[in-house]
């Protein structure tokens, strides 16, 4: 296989990425994942196998800003991950944020590509199944869900089985606990759905509320410009009545509507304390 230049390619934003916690995370972490986390450590998890399977299509390996990328982006999963259903629905430019893979455009448009791009390779590896749902009412994506499988879970260094153990005593913990035997896939499959489900609701919900503001706030600027136009236009029939004839030819139109508007200004503006 053939072998890369260690170093990183020049001009790579944040060469070295790492997970971190956002600080307005309130909620503790499952003890099941924080020792995960832990017990990954500093280790290079692009190093497994998986990376370098015959269905990946990969013919040499991964530069160092790439396995960096992965790193982080697995550890950002495992960090955001539900343990009942070993998946994430939080959206991807929030797990971007988090583990240093969001650029910004001099536009101050937020760029996920470095963060999708390791989803990608995940996925190829078998590690995740990620998944983007289109709404189906506006047309618009809403954000990937990702399942992590069991070549992800050896990859971080636990077993399906552990994992499915934290995941039957959350269940426990939460009042609902899993079905036993063979009823226990079909069980998880449909709180996995149900959980899509629902995370797609909700983003709904955000999206017209979002757009309910927008249009309210449109509509204010519309009757606020309104109003203005009704007072400029009364403010010019009462300057035209009160200035005398040579002054208002002198004006103009431009020059009248000009003084109304520095009228106008006057008086909405407050006034200056002595």
């Amino acid at each position: 296989m053939e072998s890369h230049v260690s170093e990183p390619r020049p001009g790579v934003i944040n060469p070295d990425p790492r997970y971190k916690r956002p600080d307005t995370y309130k909620r503790k972490m499952p003890a099941f994942l924080a020792r995960l986390l832990e017990s990954m450590g500093e280790t290079d998890l692009t190093s497994h196998p998986a990376f370098y399977m015959p269905s990946t299509g990969r013919k040499r390996t991964i530069r160092k800003h790439g396995r960096n990328s992965l790193n982080a982006t697995l550890r950002t999963l495992i960090a955001n991950a539900d343990v009942i259903t070993a998946s994430t629905t939080i959206s991807c430019t929030s797990m971007a944020a988090q583990c240093g893979l969001q650029s910004k455009s001099a536009a101050g448009n937020k760029g996920i590509t470095r963060f999708t791009r390791a989803l990608k390779v995940l996925d190829a590896a078998g590690a995740t199944q990620s998944r983007i749902e289109r709404d189906p009412s506006s047309g618009q994506f809403l954000s990937a869900v990702v399942v992590i499988t069991a070549v992800g879970m050896a990859i971080c260094g636990t077993t399906e089985n552990a994992w499915r153990a934290a995941a039957r005593m959350r269940a426990n913990f939460s009042g609902k606990p899993l079905a036993y035997g063979d009823e226990e896939e079909t069980d998880l499959k449909q709180r996995l759905a149900e959980r899509i489900t629902a995370w797609i609701k909700m983003q709904r919900e955000r999206r017209a509320e979002k757009a309910r503001r927008k249009r309210e706030d449109t509509l204010a600027r519309r009757a606020a410009r309104k109003d203005e136009e009704q007072q400029l236009h009364a403010l010019i029939k009462s300057l035209t009545k009160s200035l005398p004839l040579a002054e208002i030819i002198k004006l103009g139109a431009d020059g009248l509507k000009n003084r109304a508007l520095s009228l106008l200004r006057r008086a909405s503006s407050p006034p200056v304390p002595e």
